[in-house]
């Protein structure tokens, strides 16, 4: 076997000369001289053996110029391929330890087509794979580092700016604050920057074993390159692992900084805490795929949900007429359409045309939300109940008693939360029926609305908008009466951005998920009139807008791409 020291002639030492070898026979596993080459390429025995430089000898991999030919046992030949046991095997070892197997294949089956099979160009390819998976990763780290760079600067930004309108006595605050940021920046950066190190170390790695295929392929004999290619497998199946993990775990979890200010920081000297610093994560955007012309493992940017209310973008898909003075709707989970009208339920089938209407005896229902497939929840303004109805059968099922006429409503985990006049957020638990007041507020006014996601509701109270945890703790408020202007429809997506009815202004707005950015994104021109109704079907990302004279549109959410 080669080393990296000059490589001898092996007929010369066995004649006790000392003579370089210029050549490598792999099959003889010994060096020659050019002078025994001839000889070599003179015998019958050995003038078909594929001899090769020796300087192209050592360029291969350790672990194929190792591989031996011979079997260590009985010092014979390989001559035979065990399938069973995937190993090789001399005559001696059949009936030593291969007797009871079946299937035995010659070595000549076996490697004869080693070089030219599809085995190394598969391996080949996944390596490109997890060298392109690598690269992937890597830049969706740094973009990721350098986004927490900016946010850095920006949140250090605000607190500057509302440093100087406070008194001297927030210094220390300040001080507190900027070294949490910044502690919390330098987590976040070792983090992505640890990622972003192990990953190159896994494309170096995977560069190399890239460089042995290459090498293995114009250099190694048959028999090294079939043999060579299993210990390769391991290697590769290693690195391809080590992608899956990234994507399978939390290391590629989009990482930022948030920081928000106590609600009256500019208007109290005497609190303890300018603000918090948080660390967000949100899901990858890398994930892992499956080709479907090879099992590599492709790492695929996909197209982001939006992440700003300026990448929002509506496409009306549907209108439907309807009977005026509709105040609330809902998509049930088998794409019916329900409005809540001044005196009944109407229902419409998907296609967009009526086929149910439901008397509701001139009780006025103000807001409706569905249960399951075939019962719904309605609220109203002139009696102190909830109904919950079948509209298969269009009975009432259920009567819920309430302390005030209730507006908004909806159903989240089993209970129902409605904005209650002069009292707040009102809950039931239908597995018990029992109520309670999960946010107080006295100063709601008679007709409201609510919504909710899974750990945040909203809800409405003239022209502002409250956004509190489902433990009743608020997190803002938003209020601008010269964008807001009696509100009357209130509806969230997926990504947590919330849609607005303003009929004062005729216009439905989006607000961020944060509560502290607007956005204009239906008005007059686009037919709406004292818009009274709004829900997002999340599983088909469409929008429902209903407008008091009647009118109901249906509009496509398109998110577009958002990469930070």
């Amino acid at each position: 076997m080669a080393t990296s020291c000059d490589t001898l002639c092996g007929v010369c030492e066995i004649q006790h000369k000392t003579k370089d070898a210029e050549y490598w026979c792999p099959e003889c596993e010994q060096g020659l001289c050019l002078k025994c080459l001839n000889y070599h390429n003179a015998l019958k025995s050995s003038r078909n053996h594929e001899v090769i430089p020796v300087e192209n000898y050592k360029q291969l991999p350790p672990s194929i110029s190792s591989i031996q030919q011979h079997c260590s046992d009985h010092h014979r030949k390989f001559q035979i391929y065990c399938p069973q046991h995937e190993s090789l095997c001399c005559p001696l070892c059949i009936s030593s330890h291969h007797i009871n197997c079946v299937g035995m294949l010659s070595m000549e089956e076996v490697i004869e087509t080693s070089k030219t099979s599809s085995l190394l160009e598969s391996m080949e390819q996944r390596l490109k794979d997890v060298m392109k998976n690598a690269k992937t990763i890597i830049n969706d780290r740094k973009r990721n580092l350098s986004s927490i760079g900016d946010q850095y600067k920006k949140f250090q930004s605000k607190i500057k700016k509302m440093r100087d309108k406070i008194n001297r006595l927030l210094d220390i605050l300040v001080k507190q604050s900027l070294k949490d940021l910044q502690a919390t920046e330098k987590s976040i950066s070792n983090q992505i920057e640890t990622v972003i190190t192990n990953v190159t170390l896994n494309y170096e790695h995977a560069s190399q074993l890239k460089n042995e295929i290459d090498t293995i392929r114009k250099y190694a004999s048959n028999l090294q390159a079939f043999l060579g290619a299993k210990t390769l497998e391991e290697d590769i199946k290693k690195k391809e692992n080590f992608i899956q993990s990234l994507s399978d775990g939390s290391s590629l979890q989009q990482i930022s900084i948030s920081f928000e200010f106590d609600d009256e920081v500019s208007e109290v000297l005497s609190f303890q805490q300018l603000g918090s610093v948080s660390k967000e994560t949100r899901s990858s955007l890398v994930v892992s795929k499956k080709t479907t012309d090879r099992q590599a493992q492709i790492v695929r940017m996909p197209v982001a949900a939006s992440r700003s209310i300026q990448d929002i973008k509506l496409t009306r898909q549907k209108e439907m007429i309807l009977p005026e003075n509709i105040t609330g709707c809902w998509i049930n989970p088998l794409g019916k359409f329900i409005f809540a009208k001044s005196t009944e339920l109407i229902i419409f089938r998907e296609d967009g045309k009526s086929n149910t209407v439901i008397d509701t005896h001139h009780l006025c229902p103000v807001d409706v939300t569905c249960i399951d497939d075939i019962t719904v929840a309605v609220s109203f303004y002139a009696v102190l109940v909830i109904q919950i109805i079948n509209i298969m059968s269009k009975k009432v099922v259920k009567t819920i008693n309430t302390l005030g006429s209730c507006s908004g409503i909806i159903h989240q985990d089993n209970k129902l939360l409605c904005c209650e006049f002069s009292k707040g957020i009102w809950m039931v638990d239908l597995s018990n029926t029992n109520n309670s007041i999960l946010i107080k507020d006295e100063a709601l006014e008679n007709i409201n609305y609510i919504t909710a996601s899974v750990d945040r509701l909203y809800y409405t109270n003239r022209n502002k908008i409250y956004c509190y945890s489902l433990r009743g703790k608020k997190l803002w408020k938003f209020k601008d009466s010269t964008i807001l202007m009696n509100i009357s429809g209130l509806a969230i997506d997926k990504h947590s951005t919330i849609y607005v009815a303003s009929r004062g202004n005729n216009s439905i707005f989006v607000i961020s998920p944060n509560g502290k950015n607007v956005r204009r994104i239906l008005e007059k021109g686009d037919a709406i009139a004292d818009p009274r109704g709004l829900f997002i079907n999340e599983e088909n990302d469409t929008l429902l807008v209903t407008n008091y004279n009647g009118t109901a549109f249906l509009y496509k959410v398109i998110f577009y791409m958002f990469l930070l």
